[in-house]
């Protein structure tokens, strides 16, 4: 296409439908008087999957440009906190009903000497000095998660607060909050389906025709139909590039169980299992559930009843239903190809373990803004665009895979295949590097990095993974590194002092509401 493109038109709706939808109006419309039309087509036949119900700390700032105001998502969107993912038993299989755990909290360590808190703790526990395990002595937001705290204060102004945090969502519920602020501020919605895509001899897709009679024209068009991908792969034919050599799960069943009585958690839970691992998400309303599993080690059925026996073990939560998802996993080799780029799960998909799958759509949208061209520019920039967000899913399915490949879960088929995986070529070399040093920035490889050292470090730590001798201890001088790690055992203590109960700011919003 060589014109401006004034006319956008999203085919899908749901979290990545509506959240595109916000952010096009928001920032190509919010005071700049540019007139641009944006048109989301969603049909009444498809559901929503809608199980993507964890975040990471970027949806605030999303949430932030967008205008929407915090205590929308508590009373809307039954959000709760989350500062962590608590991982339980990925080191090995409980034994006596022993179970281990870590977290991956969202804190950043602090610094001291130009060294990170990580590089202390390790420096200390090399030297032989007696020490608590990495999560406990650098994270203040894993204290937070041990006695259900908050992570921001009752007073606080939206979305402000000393810690990273993110939330637990309804996804569903997100969604029609988004078509609400979306349809308020001038975005057109057309209940209908989509039948046919006209495209131009060059490719580009000029209007999609649909069931009622339709005919719906647009400069530039937005994929949003998830794994679907009505425009991205059945118009344009763009491949999609497989990961289920290097990820091996490919299944979901999801379950919705009641909280009876318990305050929600502020951390989400995963539980390693026989071929997989279960979810376990807080809400105000519910607690969300699931098992996602690899269909090479364990049938449906027998899913299934794992699950039902690890979440319901005494029976006491009557008549759970449950849903089955085959999941895709993956990422389209181009995103953008002519004038249409996909969002959300028509882009692609990967295992919801750390809970990226809202800032996928984020990103997406982002990045698209920031390389909209016209003309001769177009080619170039979306060039880029597609490296970025290629680079991004490709970094996102190595970190998730880091969390299997040091298991001890031995005699399970499941897990002592990820003990030898195949890597992607990137992965490989940092493998090779943490062998013999800690994982740091300076090892990022993408454009956009979504994980930071400290990230890698975490899950490494956690997994009593990290090398011995991996830092340059011998320029460490270990008073400094107690001194340090005291401090942060002092400020974890001050965060209780400090930081209300999670229920007690929950209910806040609820009073409010009322």
């Amino acid at each position: 296409m060589a014109g401006r493109i004034e006319n956008f038109v999203i085919v899908g709706g749901g979290t990545a439908g509506w959240m595109t939808a916000c952010f096009l109006q928001r920032v190509l419309t919010h005071g700049t008087g540019r007139k641009v039309k944006i048109t989301v087509v969603e049909s009444d036949d498809v559901g929503i999957i809608g199980v993507g119900e964890a975040t990471i700390p970027s949806i605030r700032k999303m949430m932030l440009i967008l205008g929407i105001p915090e205590s929308r998502l508590f009373t809307e969107a039954d959000a709760t906190y989350k500062n962590a993912l608590k991982l339980y038993d990925w080191i090995d299989i409980p034994k006596d009903g022993k179970r281990s755990f870590y977290y991956h909290a969202f804190d950043p360590p602090l610094a001291a000497d130009g060294f990170d808190a990580n590089t202390h703790w390790v420096a200390l526990k090399d030297a032989g000095i007696e020490i608590p395990r990495l999560h406990d002595a650098v994270s203040i937001q894993a204290e937070l998660c041990d006695h259900g705290r908050s992570p921001q204060q009752l007073n606080a102004q939206d979305y402000q607060s000393p810690f990273p945090y993110a939330y637990h969502l309804d996804a569903v519920k997100l969604g029609r909050m988004l078509r609400t602020v979306a349809m308020e501020r001038g975005v057109e919605r057309i209940v209908d389906h989509v039948t046919n895509v006209k495209q131009a001899e060059n490719g580009d897709i000029t209007a999609l025709e649909t069931r009622d009679g339709r005919t719906v024209e647009g400069d530039f068009f937005i994929d949003c139909t998830g794994f679907a991908a009505l425009l991205i792969e059945k118009t344009l034919k763009e491949p999609f590039v497989d990961f289920t050599d290097r990820l091996l799960c490919d299944r979901a069943i999801a379950c919705q169980i009641p909280l009876t009585g318990e305050a929600p958690r502020p951390y989400t839970t995963c539980s390693a299992q026989t071929a997989g691992w279960t979810w376990e998400i807080d809400l105000t309303s519910r607690r969300g559930t699931g098992y996602v599993y690899s269909s090479q080690f364990i049938s449906d059925d027998d899913a299934e009843a794992e699950l039902l026996a690890f979440i319901n073990p005494d029976g006491k939560h009557k008549d759970l239903t449950t849903r089955r998802l085959q999941m895709r996993i993956g990422r389209r080799r181009n995103c953008w190809v002519n004038n249409c780029v996909a969002i959300g799960l028509s882009a692609g998909f990967i295992e919801p373990l750390e809970s990226t799958g809202i800032h996928l759509i984020e990103l997406g949208v982002q990045v698209l803004v920031d390389y909209l061209g016209e003309g001769e520019a177009m080619p170039p920039l979306r060039d880029y665009y597609n490296q970025i967000l290629g680079g991004v899913y490709e970094e996102i399915a190595d970190f998730v895979q880091l969390h299997y490949i040091f298991n001890k879960r031995y005699g399970q088929p499941f897990w002592d295949a990820y003990r030898q995986p195949s890597l992607s070529p990137n992965l490989q070399e940092q493998m090779k590097v943490w062998a013999h040093r800690m994982p740091s920035r300076n090892d990022m490889r993408a454009r956009v990095n979504v994980f930071d050292g400290y990230n890698y470090c975490a899950v490494m730590g956690g997994l009593g993974a990290l090398p011995k001798n991996g830092t340059m201890s011998p320029f460490i001088d270990l008073k400094n590194s107690k001194m340090l790690l005291d401090q942060i055992a002092q400020m974890r203590a001050e965060a209780l002092r400090a930081f209300p109960p999670h229920a007690e700011i929950l209910k806040k919003y609820k009073m409010e509401m009322a």
